[in-house]
Formats: C-alpha cells, structure tokens, sequence
C-alpha cells in the first residue's frame, strides 16, 4: 500500500482487532461470537464472596503517595488496611462508614486488585481495582519552575530554583507545615532503590505553594549509593505529631541531580565526571543482551509515523498536536515510540523535524533506541522493567552525560544512535468499514453490503498473528423522513492470543453526544474509564487501549495489541467507523470482510471456503454468497451478555432479505403505523433500498 494511501486512510478515521483462530474452510455454525464470550456486565462485585470497594481517586501513580478514600463501615481506626495488589498499607477512618488509605509504592502500572480490612486481621471482605499510571504518564503534583535549570550540569552560584504545589492537595482543612525532600533512583542487580538523600527544606506552611533556594547554599549530604536521577517529595512534617501515611506525599517528575552533587561529583572524580560516568555506562551497557536488532525500522516522515498506529505510539512529552517542550530532542516537533518488544522490554524511538516532517538522522537530539522502553514490558515489572523510571536510568540519562554533559556522545551512539535512517521501513496494511457499512479492504476493493448481526472483519492463521476483530451490524434508526434500509456497525469486538476481549460500543444516549469520551469500553466484560490524563492510555493483558482527544465532538479510541496490529475506532452521533492496521509480516495471511492482503484485489471477497466472488458482483451477491460466509454464530443457545446488542435470528434474516430486494413504497403515515403494528407484534421494522426515496 503506497503512503497516500494509508495515510488517507488514517485521516479518514477508525480501526479494529480480535481473536479467535477461524479460518478458511470453517462453517458459519462452528464460529461462535466475542461478543458472548465477554462475562456478563453486573453490579455484583467481581468476587461474589466479598462487598464491593471502591476507591476514589481510582488511580495513582508508580510512586504512590495518594490518599484513597473508601466506603466501608469503619470504628476502630487502628484496625483499617488496603491492599493494593500485593502491597499492604495502614488506614484510618474518617467517620463510621469511611476510611482512607494512603497508595503505597508499587513500581509496577496497570490495574491493580484493592481491597480493605477493618477487623486487624487482615481479613480483606471487599474487593475492587486500582489504577497505578507510569510516572511518566501521571501527573506530577509537585511542579519544578524553568525545568532547563533543573537539567543544569554546573549550576552557577547565582542560580534558584524555585519548587511549587497547590495547597489543597496535602489537605483542605488543616493548617499543616510540609518539609521538601530530595529522593534518588538507582537499581541494583534485580531490584529498584527509591532512597531518601537530603532534606531541602524543613516546616514550610503549606499555603505558601512554593520555595525558592540557591542549590550553592545546601549542605551535600554522601548518600550510600551514586545517584544520578531522583525526584522532589513533598510530604507533611513530622513537627505536628502525625504519622507519615495521614498526609498525602506529592512527587515531581524524575530530573537529573547534578545541580544537587555537582560540587561533591568535582571533588571525588574531577571536571569531566561526566565523561566519566558516560564511559561506566558504555562499559556497564555493552554486557547486557543486544537489543537494538528486535526493533523495527523508524518511518520515514512524520505522517507514516501518525498513521501507523499499530507499530508506533506518540510521545506526550513531544507531540506537534500538543504544546510540548520536547526537552531531549531539540528541533524536533514530534516524536513516536515504536511498540514494546515483549523479550526485551525494548523500544524504537522515532522524532521528525519541523521544517518538513522528515526523520531526524544527523545530530544528537534525534530518536534513539531504548533498552527500557518507557511503558515498561508488559508481563515484568523488576527492574530493569519499571515503567518510565528504568528508562530514565538505562536511556535519558546516559544521553545526558555522553552528549549534553561531555563530549563522549561517540560513546551512547555505538548503542543509542546507532545508524537508522528509516530503510527497511515498510507501510502497513489498512482497511476501514465506515457509515452504512461501506468497507476497503486492504487491497483498496470498495464494497457495501446491508447485513444485520456479528461478522469477521479480520482473522489471520499466522500463530505470532493470532486475530480476531469482530463487528456487529446494526439497522440505522428511522430518520424524520420515514425508515431507512441501511446499517451500521454498532460495536466491536477483539482479541489476539488469549489477550483480554476489548469491546467498544457506540454511544446511544444522544445526549452524550458532544462529550468526551463519549465511547462505553468494556475489557473482559467490564467497563473501562478514560475520564482523566493519566487514564488515557490502559494495559491490560496483552493489549493497550488509548484514548486521543482529537476535539470535543470526536471520540477516537486505539486498541494496540503485542504483535503490532493496532484497531482504530471513532465514533460520532451514536455510529462507529472502524479501522485495522497490520505490519507488514501478516501479508497474504488475512482473512475477512477486510479481505486477503496480498496486492490482488480479484481475491479480497474470498469466502471461507476460498471461493472468490467477483469484486464487480451485485450488493445482493456480495451479501450472500461472500459476506454471510464471514458471519458468526448468533449464540441464541447462550445467556445473552448484557454488552451485546443480539436480534432475534430469523428477524434479521428476514430484515437483511428486505435490504437486499426492497420493500414497496409508502407514505411517512403508513410507515409509522406500520412501525407501531411491527413493534406490538415484537418484530423489527420493514426497511427499504438506501437508493429508494420518499414519494
């Protein structure tokens, strides 16, 4: 597919992917639908022998520290616990039906189970989740002013930097006196050290909301370990008696410290401590397992990058459709991260210019391979598998010493800057179905067909590619003017590999219309949240799930799964377009109403039984000797799960035969007494040819 193409395509808007290892030559009635395998969506509590518990905030970040409130009946303050995942941590409570708990570190993101205790022994009788964010990706509550002073290899003695906060986050009510700490990060054989170094202030009121000091005034205080990278912690002061888990703690984000060392990094390794802490990492890093050959080539100009959404995601800290610094690629105005290798928890990074849109390949401030990629590997979370923080240590801030520290940037690109210029990079495939259920394929066939119920749009027999994207069909409701014969894909549903089922629906509530998000996501039959910053993008098993705030009245959602195959689902006035993207690898292995990829249009409506039906073939023909083939099983032997939107059988059988052939004409009153008699005898509706006008 050629560029203009997909990246048409892409502007053109939405995607999708599944599981579920159909092939060629299987029967309609062997298939069964996702959509019936996700659990049924329920009230109860997802452990039916415990009460539900609900946290508020639902989410944090890596480092925890945030105070999370939660309903249980609570009287003896000293017996409360939270549980998040495997990390326990004290409580209190608040008055006799609530209690708080203070979110403890975990060095690990995702979803989380939470749960509560209130009797002392740990008896944990309620059960919920919890959301940890990367650090990178939450937000950092203490914010560091004029960030370039920050990143300050030798900071003049007239320098200050100046630490702000917003009050009310430690606490409304109390008039409390915070202290400001200095933290460090470090790793040490399999295990990540977050360890206290210095105090930078004592008993500050709260209400002030910054500090400003001069880092040439600060005693250096030797920590027991070297420590390049660290954060600011924010916490209560022990001055007021309290302990340290009834205040919340608030972090910045990582920032290198040699604004903090600079002084006792002279006086043990000379001027070029930099130098030299960039030669250690060069001879540290080239005896750890290479890496850089897993990852895929960069592409070429900033538009492929946008548009192949399942092998590269954006960086928020450099994004042209954002106000962002871009503080580790100067001259860039975008960059992309290629996908999270799962052997290696590697990346590829990727950042284009500003002048054209081109890769940037010739300075230091281009993209580079990371051995850590920022969002961590999906099923590790040791070190060096932290989300963000690893890649910190292994990545940034070798970069910082090798080439904006010193000049040993020779050093970091024998493993970083390695020669990448975009060769080898190959489009991915794309096909889309959109409005009443006009598709592409890959191979660019346009087609349309008014089907009803669940269908394949794409399935591969490549195991590394094991997909299953699944769209349900829905009649378009009655417009002003009378009934309509069209359809439309109301939800979809996937899976790859014994991921977790992602299912997004269209958002029938028309007053919802024009709010974002605006898209109802269920994962395993449970409903997903998107509502804040640091939810927008989720992992879950085996896929990650990314909402893009394009603009208020649209709603975009990306499904990215391990092989690189990504589903793109917008959705506007209660519709859904969706969109699939495959690397290059699964060429000639598709299978679908998205049809065959393999540069032979001929073939794209090919059924199940490798029967090719003519691309030129009527909308009737299309529908029943191809795309019924695709259909799967109607599951009406099953309990019907509450987040599926299943007609009666032979209803639609009978509606899609109305499509295909028409209906007589009538008048606006007839159709609607005919809608009222059709509904008391618990039927559909009488639909007619699109092309068919009012008389």
């Amino acid at each position: 597919m050629s560029g203009w193409t997909l990246v048409s395509i892409f502007m053109f808007t939405t995607v999708l992917c599944g599981y579920a290892q159909v092939l060629p030559g299987d029967s309609v009635n062997s298939r069964k639908s996702l959509f019936a395998q996700t659990p049924k969506v329920s009230k109860a509590p997802r452990d039916a022998q415990k009460g539900p518990a609900y946290a508020a905030p639902m989410g944090g970040g890596v480092l925890g520290g945030e105070m999370v409130n939660v309903t249980v009946p609570c009287s003896d303050p000293s017996q409360v616990r939270c549980k998040f995942g495997r990390h326990e941590t004290a409580g209190f409570c608040i008055d006799h039906d609530k209690a708080k708990c203070q979110a403890p570190m975990t060095l690990e993101s995702g979803w989380l189970p939470f749960a509560v205790s209130v009797d002392g022994v740990h008896t944990y009788n309620t059960s919920g989740e919890f959301f940890v964010a990367p650090h990178g990706q939450s937000v950092a509550r203490v914010n560091l002013r004029n960030l370039d002073d920050w990143y300050s290899e030798n900071p003049l003695k007239q320098l200050k930097l100046t630490v702000e906060w917003k009050p009310r986050e430690m606490t409304w009510t109390d008039r409390i006196q915070i202290d400001i700490g200095l933290w460090g990060y470090q790793e040490e054989a399999d295990r990540s050290v977050i360890q206290f170094i210095a105090n930078i202030a004592l008993n500050l009121p709260k209400e002030d909301g910054q500090y400003s000091f001069y880092p040439h005034h600060l005693v250096v205080q030797r920590p027991t370990a070297k420590f390049t990278q660290g954060f600011i912690r924010i916490s209560a002061s022990n001055a007021l008696g309290k302990t340290s888990h009834e205040y919340p703690h608030l972090w910045s984000e990582m920032i290198p410290l040699a604004w903090y060392f600079h002084k006792q990094w002279r006086q043990d390794f000379g001027d070029d401590y930099a130098g030299q802490f960039c030669r250690d990492w060069y001879y540290s890093d080239r005896a750890l397992p290479e890496f850089i050959s897993s990852l895929e080539p960069c592409p070429c100009t900033m538009e492929q990058a946008k548009a192949d959404k399942g092998r590269f995601t954006l960086d928020v800290e450099c994004d042209s459709d954002r106000v962002s610094a871009c503080n580790f690629h100067k001259g860039a105005i975008h960059c992309v991260y290629g996908r999270v290798q799962p052997s290696t928890g590697a990346g590829q990074e990727c950042c284009y210019d500003g002048a054209n849109g081109r890769l940037l390949i010739n300075n230091k401030w281009r993209g580079s391979p990371n051995r850590v990629h920022p969002y961590g590997a999906p099923t590790d979370w040791k070190s060096p598998k932290v989300p963000s923080l690893s890649n910190w240590l292994h990545d940034k801030m070798p970069w910082l010493l090798c080439c904006q520290w010193s000049d040993n940037c020779d050093y970091y690109s024998q493993y970083r800057l390695v020669s990448q210029d975009c060769g080898g990079y190959k489009n991915p495939g794309a096909a889309i179905i959109y409005g009443a259920a006009h598709v592409i394929t890959f191979d660019k066939v346009q087609y349309t067909f008014p089907g009803l119920g669940d269908y394949i749009l794409l399935q591969s027999d490549l195991p590394h590619f094991a997909i299953n994207v699944q769209v349900r069909l829905q009649k378009l409701p009655n417009e002003h003017f009378g009934n309509t014969s069209s359809t439309f894909a109301k939800a979809v549903v996937m899976q790859e590999d014994g991921s977790d089922i992602v299912e997004i629906r269209a958002n029938e509530n028309k007053h919802e219309k024009y709010r974002h998000p605006n898209l109802p996501v269920f994962v395993n039959g449970q409903p997903g949240y998107f509502n804040q910053s640091w939810l927008k993008m989720q992992q879950f098993k085996g896929v990650w799930i990314h909402d893009i705030e394009y603009a208020p009245q649209r709603s975009n959602l990306v499904v990215r799964f391990l092989s690189g195959i990504a589903v793109e689902v917008h959705g506007r006035q209660g519709r859904l377009h969706v969109t699939a993207y495959v690397p290059p690898e699964i060429k000639n292995h598709t299978y679908g109403l998205f049809g065959k990829w393999n540069g032979i249009p001929k073939d794209d409506l090919t059924t199940t039984n490798g029967i090719e039906v003519s691309t030129t073939a009527s909308t009737r023909s299309i529908y029943s000797d191809f795309a019924r083939t695709w259909q799967v099983k109607d599951n009406s032997d099953t309990e019907e799960p509450e987040s599926s939107f299943r007609a009666n059988s032979d209803h639609k059988a009978d509606v899609t035969q109305r499509i295909l052939h028409g209906t007589p004409h009538m008048t606006h009153a007839r159709s609607r007494r005919n809608v009222r008699s059709t509904r008391r005898r618990g039927q559909g509706l009488p639909l007619r040819l699109s092309d068919h006008r009012r008389p």
